[in-house]
């Protein structure tokens, strides 16, 4: 069926357009926000693992540190000297049998097989024989029995007991007294810098002179005894025989016998006397300061990763090498969780010692692909069997090249798509409303639309039938609105021909103002992309003005800007710059700014007089901040880095060629020149009327006092700093009229808001 009804065909197209504009917008809308917030959370992922890593990094670096410091603190060497002398003194008195040693060993005995390996048993699931962890020296037998089985404090509180006293029996051994001597001071570092343990060794021999924490370890031989395969026992070899005061180095975790199996890793430093080796400074890493590091003090939220984001590191077994958050949050629940995924034995030791790590394997896709040493991000299962986005890198800690871990940033991929849910919804809901809304919208539209049409066409009939005196009352002010009033003038100027040829002065200033606007009607008006913030201020001589400014948008990527200065000023300018105007815009979509300002310039040098030409700065901004520009004899534009950046100075943007329409382009060249903006650098670009400004006694504004109320103002918004250059202009002249027409246009680059 044909529609006539110009009321119905806009109302029909008016709602079909709306009702397909919604579905459109709003499926574009929820994919739009679908992978900006996905592409936003892998973007903040990378932040966070990004540093995280420094963070780690600094953190071994200062244990190096630490342990460095330790090892080379006087009392330490003094304590580490008189421990290794009073251990020897105290194997060369067992091995004279000065000492009853049967009635120690049994009671030693007794403390193996009640105690500790019973609990070792039941911790990991494993029941070795007494020899695999037996003290394999009469001095680790006596002084375990004396520390650790006959200790009267429970097994984590060993370090309590500071001597052994009994003045009749052991007054002779000198180790007791060295050991009440250093033990509180020694422990106190472990209190002070978080340490899990501290220990002191004999690198000749390989005997463990002291511990802190008195495990069963203590006094046993890292090189001949029954932990001498253990991860300590290599660090300890690596250290042993390195007579270098600067040698710090730490090993990765490993399970830990003495500890029932909990995972402990080691840094030592050699003990240095005066250029000579004379023991081994070994402490444990502190697990809960690793966790800390990486848990941000266990704020996550406060770190930007929601309710379910984590940052974890893992080695080159693709184990935990810190503590997973879940665990740390709801240990139950995650080891509920983790029943059937991970050993049971693990599991009890995971359990048993709190913590993840070592325990937990990461088999995921991102944990292979990280290990292998790439960089990048996914979503994957994580080990929890939880879909996440994974952003994930290798970890290089200078100097400890071998610990090979890598670090992995995740969260919740339900988490991540919440928001976007809640857009989907929302749209869902306001579509009906829109729908409803659009209707109404095209009815009134219709109605408003065809009322003004309707009076227009009595009113052409009436002045078809003579009736020159015939008025339209149409109010509105879009284009039906300006036909109404062009139909109205018409009709007007064909009542008052004659009139119009006695126009008095005032009526012939009127015109010249009317044609003011026409002249800023055809330039095009400035739409920056969304990367450049733009302010303005344009002050005509006369009604007409002799500057010209044009810009063009390529596809909100590329933004072109031109500004001109004809010579003169009113009618004459105003026409050369009317030139200018449509010289550029048939050339907006040419690729090459140097060939828009040679066909400007052609065309100027065609078609005007020789003492007429323009002054012109054309330049093209792209969205990565790269400025390309031509200035043809044009004062020199500014660029000014942003408020917070001291570091670099004002550059300006100088001639590349003549004015235009002076020559011929072959015979004198025009050149491009480039340079980069930074993030809030200001560009300015004006005419020399505002530096020409004078006052009445002639002086010049100049460029230097405009140079330095830029600067000074540069952290201002545009429109300040601007409004603040035309007052500061205002008081230097003392209202001085302005003798040139003055145009300045502000450009700020904020990369941050591209599209």
């Amino acid at each position: 069926m044909k529609i006539k009804s110009i009321k119905t065909k806009i109302l029909v197209t008016t709602l079909s357009i709306g009702v397909i504009a919604i579905l459109i917008t709003n499926w574009q809308a929820y994919q739009i926000a679908e992978d900006a917030m996905v592409a936003t959370s892998y973007e903040q992922l990378k932040t966070i693992r990004d540093a995280k890593a420094r963070e780690v990094r600094s953190f071994i670096q200062e244990m190096r540190i630490l342990v460095f410091s330790h090892s080379q603190d006087q009392k330490v060497v003094q304590a580490t000297k008189e421990f290794r002398e009073s251990f020897h003194q105290l194997r060369e008195k067992l091995s004279q049998s000065s000492i009853p040693l049967q009635t120690y060993e049994q009671q030693l005995r007794t403390y193996y097989q009640d105690e500790f390996l019973p609990e070792f048993a039941e911790i990991t699931g494993e029941t070795p024989p007494l020899t695999k962890y037996w003290p394999t020296t009469p001095v680790a037998e006596y002084l375990q029995y004396h520390y650790i089985a006959n200790n009267p404090y429970p097994r984590e509180d060993k370090r309590q007991l500071y001597t052994v006293r009994d003045p009749e029996k052991y007054y002779h051994i000198a180790y007791h007294q060295i050991h009440e001597k250093h033990h509180g001071r020694l422990c106190t570092l472990i209190d002070t810098f978080g340490y899990d343990n501290l220990l002191l060794a004999d690198h000749e021999t390989g005997d463990i002179l002291y511990t802190c924490k008195k495990e069963v370890d203590y006094a046993t031989n890292l090189l001949t005894g029954v932990y001498q395969n253990t991860n300590l026992a290599k660090i300890f070899e690596s250290a042993r025989k390195m007579a270098i005061d600067s040698y710090v180095k730490m090993i990765d975790f490993e399970l830990y016998p003495p500890a029932n199996n909990a995972p402990a890793a080691f840094i030592v430093s050699p003990i240095m006397d005066t250029y000579q080796q004379i023991g081994v400074f070994i402490v444990q890493l502190p697990i809960h300061k690793i966790n800390k590091v990486m848990t941000g003090n266990y704020k996550w939220e406060e770190e930007g990763l929601g309710r379910t984001g984590e940052t974890y590191l893992i080695g080159k077994d693709l184990k935990m090498r810190t503590d997973s958050r879940f665990l740390i949050e709801n240990p139950e629940e995650f080891l509920a969780l983790q029943k059937g995924q991970v050993d049971p034995k693990l599991l009890n030791l995971m359990s048993t010692h709190e913590t993840s790590i070592l325990y937990q394997k990461i088999q995921t896709e991102a944990g292979k692909a990280v290990i292998r040493g790439d960089s990048g991000t996914m979503i994957v299962n994580n080990y929890r069997g939880t879909p996440v986005l994974s952003s994930y890198k290798p970890l290089y800690i200078q100097d400890e090249e071998q610990l090979n871990w890598a670090l992995l940033a995740e969260i919740n991929q339900d988490e991540v798509y919440e928001a976007v849910d809640q857009i989907r919804n929302r749209i869902l809901f306001i579509t009906p409303f829109l729908t409803l809304f659009i209707i109404l919208i095209a009815l009134l539209i219709a109605r408003n639309l065809i009322l003004p049409i309707l009076s227009l066409t009595k009113g052409a009939e009436k002045l078809k039938e003579g009736d020159l005196s015939t008025r339209v009352s149409v109010s509105s002010q879009d284009e039906i609105g300006t036909l109404a009033a062009t139909f109205n003038q018409m009709a007007s100027s064909l009542q008052q021909t004659e009139e119009a040829l006695r126009l008095s002065n005032q009526e012939m200033l009127y015109d010249l103002t009317l044609a003011g606007e026409v002249q800023r009607s055809i330039y095009s008006p400035i739409t920056p992309p969304p990367y450049l913030q733009v302010a303005s201020r344009f002050m005509p001589h006369s009604k007409v003005s002799g500057d010209v400014y044009y810009c063009h948008l390529h596809h909100k990527n590329t933004f072109d800007f031109f500004l001109g200065d004809g010579t003169g000023h009113g009618v004459s300018a105003a026409l050369l710059t009317i030139m200018a105007n449509m010289a550029l815009v048939e050339k907006a979509e040419e690729e090459s700014i140097i060939e828009i300002i040679y066909y400007l310039n052609d065309m100027l040098d065609q078609h005007t007089p020789n003492d007429k030409f323009i002054s012109g700065f054309y330049f093209r901004i792209n969205a990565d901040g790269l400025l390309t520009y031509v200035n043809a004899g044009h004062p020199e534009a500014l660029v000014i880095p942003s408020g917070g950046d001291s570091t670099r100075g004002i550059t300006t943007l100088p001639p590349t060629g003549k004015m235009m329409g002076l020559f011929p382009s072959d015979m004198f060249p025009y050149h491009a020149k480039t340079c980069q903006l930074e993030p809030g650098d200001l560009v300015f670009v004006y005419t020399d009327g505002i530096t020409e400004y004078s006052d009445y006694e002639e002086n010049i504004y100049g460029t230097e006092r405009f140079t330095e109320l830029l600067e000074k103002s540069k952290a201002e918004p545009l429109d300040d700093i601007l409004t603040h250059l035309f007052q500061d202009i205002e008081t230097f002249s003392n209202s001085h009229p302005a003798e040139d027409d003055l145009t300045i246009m502000a450009f700020q680059y904020q990369p941050e808001n591209k599209g």
